[in-house]
This record gives structure tokens, C-alpha cells and sequence, in this order.
């Protein structure tokens, strides 16, 4: 991959902004709710549906007041074939979050498993991406966290150091961010590699969209891994 300096038409404050406002409801939902006595189920909710579905909304607002164009942020669809959009991206992932999910036993995501028998597992994790915590974990998350590490991180570090500077910056980035995850290194390593992988779809794609259908299955598919 070559170098190539395309100049952006936002700024580093955008991105800021825009991370600390999701960061800030994330330490405030971690910190405050927990003592607050709300079910578990809300809270979980709270953290993976509710605070990001409010990131998606004050981020178009943002990028909208900012008049950021949505085809420069990633928001078009994708360019080139059909393997390298969407098949490669999920066959690399399923293999991928079966094998970390295979030698780590850190779970990423409260599950419960152990409260239902088998059969009841499987019909609660099919009818799980319907679900409110489910369209959090497996449509809203993936969805802002690709539209910021890929779509404006990933292009503004590119934009300013070139391709391969960008892709390991917002690969960097997109794991030290997830904070709770600092005290366990196999997963920071992990996260860096998928996000690594996902800048390199978006760079060939120019599109979040691909990105983030990988993103989506390989949330779910450690969610299934994990729960059975």
C-alpha cells in the first residue's frame, strides 16, 4: 500500500468531541449506575444499547452542524468485489473469534449462560440480535465504533501520516480505548489485530459498511462462543 495524504474536512477536535462524549456516558454508566440498584438487564442495556444508540445520534448531529460530508466519513457504499466487502471479512472473523474465544476464557460480554439449559441457549441466542441488548451489542456498538475508529480516526490519521501509520494508529487507538479491557493483555492484542484488519477492509472498500458487518458477526459470534 502506498503512501497517499488525502486532506480530510474535519479536525482533530471533531474527533475528540465526538469520543468523549461516548467515553464520558461509558465512565459515567460504569461508575455511577452499578450502586444504583437497577437490575442487571437494565444495566446492560444502559451500556451496549442505550449509550451507543445516544454516541450515533450526537455524532450525526456533530458531523451535521460541522458539515462533514457522509461519503468522506466512509458512509457510501462499498467499492470493489463482493469477496473482499463482506465474504472474506466474515469468513476471516468467524475462524478468527473462535479461535481466540477457544484459548481465552476472559468473556467480553456478561452472558448468564449457565442459567439455562441447552435448548433454551439456543433459542435465546437466535432470538437474541432482536433483542434490546442484542441490536446494542450487534447493530449499534459495531456501527459507532466503525463510523469513529475507522470512518474519522482511520481517515484523519491517514490524512495526516499515510496508510500504513493510520491503519496501525487507529488499530492502537481502538484497543487501549476499550478501558475495560486494560487488565487483560491477550485482549488488548486482540482488539488491535481486528481493528487492524477492519482499517484494512475500510481502506480497500472505502466504506464502513463492510467493516462493519464483519464487526457485527464477530461481536455475536464471541456473544454465541461465549454463552454456549
Amino acid at each position: 500500500m502506498t503512501t497517499n495524504l488525502n486532506p480530510v474536512d474535519w479536525k482533530l477536535l471533531d474527533i475528540v468531541i465526538i469520543f468523549l462524549f461516548y467515553r464520558g456516558l461509558s465512565f459515567a454508566a460504569s461508575t455511577i449506575l452499578p450502586s444504583s440498584g437497577l437490575p442487571e438487564t437494565v444495566l446492560f442495556n444502559i451500556h451496549f444499547t442505550i449509550i451507543p444508540l445516544l454516541a450515533i445520534i450526537f455524532a450525526f448531529s456533530w458531523l451535521g452542524f460541522r458539515r462533514i460530508s457522509a461519503r468522506n466519513i466512509g458512509l457510501d457504499s462499498p467499492r470493489g468485489n463482493l469477496a473482499v466487502a463482506i465474504i472474506i471479512p466474515l469468513l476471516v472473523v468467524a475462524v478468527y473469534s473462535f479461535i481466540i474465544d477457544t484459548i481465552d476464557t476472559h468473556s467480553q460480554f456478561p452472558t448468564g449462560g449457565e442459567m439455562l439449559n441447552r435448548n433454551g441457549r439456543i433459542i435465546y441466542l437466535l432470538f437474541f440480535p432482536v433483542s434490546f441488548g442484542g441490536a446494542g451489542i450487534i447493530i449499534l456498538s459495531p456501527f459507532f465504533e466503525e463510523l469513529l475508529y475507522r470512518g474519522l480516526i482511520y481517515g484523519y490519521l491517514r490524512s495526516k501520516f499515510g496508510i500504513i501509520a493510520g491503519l496501525l494508529g487507529q488499530g492502537a487507538i481502538f484497543s487501549l480505548s476499550h478501558l475495560e479491557h486494560l487488565g487483560y493483555p491477550l485482549d488488548l492484542i486482540q482488539l488491535f489485530l481486528v481493528g487492524l484488519f477492519w482499517g484494512y477492509v475500510y481502506e480497500r472498500t472505502k466504506s464502513i459498511f463492510p467493516s462493519f458487518i464483519s464487526h457485527s458477526a464477530y461481536n455475536y459470534l464471541l456473544f454465541v462462543w461465549g454463552f454456549l
